[in-house]
C-alpha cells in the first residue's frame, strides 16, 4: 500500500495539537529535543489506523491496549497507520548549531568524556568560538544535524582499521528518563545515556569485500558489549538487527520470539505479544 501521498497536516492552535498523515512523517520519532519533551511517540494523543477488519479506528474505537502498542511497538505490525494526532511543543525561533572537529592529537577522547560529564554546563575546554556557530531556524537545523563518534580509546583504534566507519550517539536522559518504561512500548528510559549506532560502508559488490566489512562491524559490536546495557543487551526496534534473531516463518511462537523481543522491548514485549 502506497501511503506516500498522505501528506496532509492540520494544525489546531487552540488545542495545541496537529493531525499529521503518515506520508508527512519521517519515522523514528527522534529529535534533538527529546531530552526536553520525550519521543514523538510520547506526544501522540490519538491515531487513525486500518484494523484487521478493514475499518478505520481511532484511539477510542481501537482501545487503549492497541493504542499503546502502535506508539513504539512497530505500528505496522498491528494495522495500517493513516495519521497521528500529536501534541505540539514550542521550539525557539532561532537555534544555534555547530560542527567543531577535534583530532586524537588535540585530545578528542578527553574532550568527549568531559562533554558527557557537563552536558548542560559550561565547557571552556572545548574552545568553541562564535565563528564556529551558525544561527538558523528549527527546520534548517534538522537538515544540519549529524552524528558524533565515540571517544573510547578502543573504539578509536578499531575505527582506524576500517575504511568508512561511523558511530552515531543519540543522547537520552532529561524527559526521556522521567517517562516510565511501560508508558509506551519504547522501554529505553531511566539509566540509558545514549543510543549508539555502528555503521560502515563499501563501494563495490564483491562478496569478499562484504564479508570483510561485516566481520569488522560484528567485532566492533562485540567489543562495545562491556560498555552497554546487559541482561539483555538492548536494541532499538527502528534499527532491526537480524543478528539478534528473526521470524523463521509467519507464525513464530512466543518462546521463539523472546530471543529478540526482550532486547527490543524489555518487559513490554509480553504485553505487545498479547496485543
Amino acid at each position: 500500500m502506497d501511503l506516500s501521498k498522505l501528506l496532509s497536516i492540520s494544525v489546531d492552535i487552540q488545542d495545541n495539537s496537529a493531525w499529521v498523515e503518515v506520508g508527512a512523517t519521517t519515522g523514528g520519532a527522534y529529535g534533538p529535543m527529546m531530552r526536553k519533551y520525550g519521543l514523538g511517540a510520547d506526544n501522540v494523543i490519538d491515531a487513525k489506523i486500518i484494523g484487521n477488519d478493514s475499518k478505520i479506528l481511532d484511539r477510542k474505537s481501537m482501545g487503549e491496549d492497541l493504542f499503546w502498542a502502535i506508539r513504539g511497538g512497530g505500528g505496522a505490525s498491528f494495522g495500517v497507520i493513516l495519521s497521528w494526532k500529536i501534541k505540539l511543543v514550542p521550539v525557539p525561533e532561532t537555534v544555534t548549531v555547530f560542527t567543531f572537529p577535534k583530532t586524537l592529537e588535540e585530545g578528542a577522547t578527553k574532550i568527549l568524556y568531559r562533554l558527557i560529564q557537563v552536558m548542560n554546563k559550561s565547557f571552556p575546554e572545548l574552545g568553541l568560538e562564535k565563528e564556529n556557530c551558525s544561527e538558523m531556524n528549527w527546520i534548517e537545523s534538522m537538515v544540519y544535524i549529524g552524528g558524533y563518534p565515540s571517544g573510547l580509546e578502543g573504539l578509536w583504534k578499531r575505527f582506524l582499521k576500517e575504511d568508512l566507519p561511523l558511530s552515531v550517539w543519540n543522547p537520552y536522559g532529561g524527559m526521556m528518563s522521567k517517562i516510565p518504561e511501560s508508558a509506551t512500548p519504547f522501554p529505553h528510559r531511566k539509566g540509558t545515556l545514549f543510543k549508539i549506532q555502528y555503521l560502515t560502508g563499501w563501494l563495490d559488490g564483491n562478496i569478499d569485500t562484504q564479508e570483510k566489512h561485516c566481520r569488522w562491524i560484528r567485532k566492533m559490536y562485540k567489543y562495545m558489549g562491556k560498555y552497554v546495557s546487559k541482561f539483555p543487551r538492548e536494541a532499538y526496534v527502528n534499527y532491526r538487527d537480524l543478528d539478534l534473531g528473526m521470524n523463521k516463518n509467519k507464525n513464530s511462537s512466543f518462546e521463539e520470539a523472546t530471543s529478540w523481543g526482550y532486547k527490543y522491548f524489555k518487559n513490554n514485549f509480553k504485553r505487545l505479544a498479547i496485543v
